[in-house]
């Protein structure tokens, strides 16, 4: 599986490239700190996955994804939790919040590694569910009971 980093801190993509060390199944075939630079590579190099900060100067990972094949898997990696909606609209395989951990990247690589189980249409709705300033994505089938405590 081929890879590539996306990212405009340099330290970030050391940390992202150190931990993909660990999976012998993917294979890093570039990095890029401007998302424009690693719009044109993709538009001429197949790749299986991309890992993606946010906020970068030219173009938004969220606007950059757009501009992708679905084909074309995508690990959210970024230090702003308000677009995690959105990122899961995009059907990215998941969003890692800044600083990661190596134990969080690696479940989040598993999900990209492991064959996908066909669900229901039933079974794969979602729905998103904010508590303080969380917002959680739930799997509607799930769901037993959702119970609001506090001051409505």
């Amino acid at each position: 599986m081929k890879a590539i980093i996306i990212d405009d801190e340099p330290k970030a993509i050391e940390l992202l490239k150190s931990y993909l060390e660990h999976f012998s199944r993917i294979e890093l075939v570039a990095t890029f700190r401007n998302g424009l630079k690693a719009f044109e590579f993709l538009s001429k190099e197949p790749v299986d996955l991309v890992l993606l900060d946010i906020n970068m100067p030219h173009i938004t990972g969220i606007s950059l994804s757009k501009m992708l094949p679905n084909n074309i898997k995508i690990i959210f990696t970024t230090a702003y939790s308000e677009y995690v909606v959105e990122s899961y609209e995009i059907q990215a395989v998941d969003y890692l919040v800044k600083p990661i951990s190596l134990e969080r990247f690696t479940k989040s690589i598993s999900r990209v590694l492991s064959p996908k189980v066909k669900t229901t249409e039933k079974e794969n709705q979602l729905i998103f569910v904010k508590s303080s300033f969380e917002t959680y994505r739930l799997e509607s089938a799930s769901i037993l009971y959702l119970e609001k405590m506090g001051i409505i």
